[in-house]
C-alpha cells in the first residue's frame, strides 16, 4: 500500500504547483521552504512532474537512509527510487566493503548514467537517487563506463540471442568489469561457466541469467532462480554494467602513473612507501579486496554531478547544512591523513 493519493491531493493546491514549478525549471536554481515532515511527499510530487533524473543530497547519511525510507512509502518499492549510501570504509583504512552496499550505489550509479545516456527513457522511469553529501563527493567511475560501455571497444557490453561470441573475449570483458569467477552464481556480481552454458548476475539485477551456446551462437537467454535452478521467463539480451566501482584494469595507465607520481612519500617511512608500491603494483594483475577503496583515487576520478545530465535536477536537502557537513568532512579528513 501507498500514498500515491495524497501526492494526487497535493497537487490540486497552488501553492504546492507553484513552488514545484519553480523547481523543475530547467537552469533554475531557487529555495523552496518544506517542512521537514514533508519533504518526503514534496520529492515524490517533483518527480512524478519531472522530465530527467534526480538527484537529492541530504547532509548525513542517516538523512539519506531515512528519506528514502519516507519516500519509497508514497510511490512503492517498485520505482526506480535509489540510496546511493556511503561505503563503510572510512578513507585511508584497508577493508573490505560491504557486498551489499557496493551492489546499492553500483545500481543507484548505473539507472543515473542509463537516464542520461538514453533519450528513450519515460518519466515514469527517471530515477531519483537520495545520498548523503559525504557519498556524493566520492571519486566513482565514469558514466559512460557505468552506462556499460567498454572502453577498448567503444560498444555498450550488450549480447543478444543470434550474437556469435568468442568465449575467451567473452569472459575477459567480464572479468575487466569486476565480475567473479564462481563455481555457482547466488549474488550480483558473479558469474560461472561451464561447457557451453554461462551464467551472470548482472549489477541490480533482480534475478541471475543464464546463456545457453550452440557452437559459438548464442542460442538463448533465460533468468533463473539461483536456489531452485528452475528458469523464470526468457529474454533475447544480457546488458552488464561495472560489478566493481574500481576497475584498475580499464583506468587509463597515464592517469594512474600520473597520479601516484605526485604521491607525496615525506611523512612515509620505508616500510609504508614499501608496502604502497607492492600493492600498486598488483592493483591491475592481483588486487586485494582491501586495497579498491583504499586506492579509489588512484582509479577513479569522474565526479556524480557528471551523471547529472541538461534535463537532471539536483536538490540540495537543507543547503547550509549540506554546505557545513562538506567542510566538517573535508577537515575531518585533514586530520586523519596527518595522523595516518
Amino acid at each position: 500500500m501507498t500514498l500515491k493519493g495524497v501526492l494526487e491531493l497535493l497537487d490540486r493546491h497552488p501553492e504546492h504547483r507553484g513552488n514545484l514549478d519553480g523547481c523543475g525549471s530547467p537552469g533554475n536554481e531557487s529555495g523552496v521552504t518544506i517542512r521537514q515532515g514533508a519533504r518526503a511527499a514534496f520529492l515524490a510530487s517533483l518527480w512524478c512532474r519531472q522530465q530527467g533524473p534526480i538527484l537529492v543530497v541530504t547532509p548525513r547519511p542517516e538523512d539519506a537512509r531515512r528519506l528514502h525510507d519516507q519516500l519509497l512509502t508514497y510511490v512503492g518499492e517498485d520505482q526506480p527510487f535509489h540510496l546511493l549510501p556511503e561505503p563503510e570504509v572510512l578513507p585511508f583504512e584497508r577493508l573490505a566493503a560491504d557486498a551489499n552496499t557496493g551492489n546499492q550505489r553500483l545500481s543507484a550509479l548505473a539507472a543515473l548514467a542509463a537516464a542520461g545516456k538514453s533519450s528513450g527513457v519515460t518519466p515514469d522511469m527517471q530515477p531519483l537517487v537520495v545520498c548523503s553529501i559525504g557519498s556524493a563527493l566520492i571519486y566513482t567511475l565514469p558514466p559512460e563506463l557505468m552506462a556499460g560501455v567498454y572502453p577498448t571497444t567503444g560498444e555498450l557490453s550488450l549480447w543478444k540471442t543470434g550474437d556469435r561470441v568468442r568465449m575467451a573475449d567473452l569472459l575477459t570483458q567480464w572479468v575487466d568489469l569486476g565480475y567473479r569467477h564462481e563455481p555457482v552464481v547466488e549474488a550480483p556480481g558473479s558469474f560461472s561457466h561451464r561447457g557451453g552454458i554461462l551464467d551472470v548476475y548482472p549489477t541490480g539485477a533482480d534475478w541471475p541469467l543464464r546463456i545457453e551456446l550452440f557452437d559459438d551462437e548464442i542460442d538463448t537467454i533465460r533468468y533463473f532462480d539461483p536456489v531452485s535452478q528452475r528458469s523464470i521467463r526468457q529474454t533475447d539480451r544480457v546488458h552488464l554494467v561495472p560489478a566493481r566501482e574500481q576497475l584498475p584494469g580499464l583506468t587509463n595507465p597515464q592517469t594512474i602513473e600520473s597520479l601516484t607520481g605526485a604521491l607525496d612519500y615525506a611523512k612515509c617511512n620505508d616500510e609504508v612507501r614499501d608496502r604502497m608500491a607492492e600493492e600498486m603494483a598488483l592493483l591491475d594483475s592481483a588486487p586485494n579486496p582491501e586495497t579498491y577503496w583504499f586506492y579509489n583515487g588512484l582509479c577513479n576520478q569522474a565526479h556524480l554531478m557528471e551523471y547529472i545530465g541538461a534535463n537532471g535536477l539536483v536538490v540540495l536537502e537543507r543547503s547550509g547544512r549540506v554546505e557545513a557537513e562538506a567542510q566538517e568532512l573535508e577537515e575531518r579528513f585533514d586530520r586523519m591523513r596527518e595522523a595516518r
